[in-house]
């Protein structure tokens, strides 16, 4: 598969966002900078996970609000 380069000011791109409703940009985002990873935990990352879900569990989180 070839490669095309693009040279586009990045003021465009921004502007070009800016005028999108929000779940176009959404979508975009999700399509740019989200990977899925099939790939099985590692042993250090599956103990990480259980320390992080027990203190869930404890009520030892700290809420957030991304909005």
């Amino acid at each position: 598969m070839s490669k095309t380069q693009v040279n586009i000011p990045i003021e465009v791109i921004i502007n070009l966002l800016r005028s999108l409703d929000v779940r176009a940009r959404e979508q975009i985002f999700e399509e740019v900078f989200i990977e899925c990873d099939t790939t099985p935990l590692s042993g250090e990352e599956e103990q990480a996970l259980t320390i992080a879900e027990d203190e869930y569990k404890r009520g030892e989180t700290i809420s957030w609000n991304p909005g």
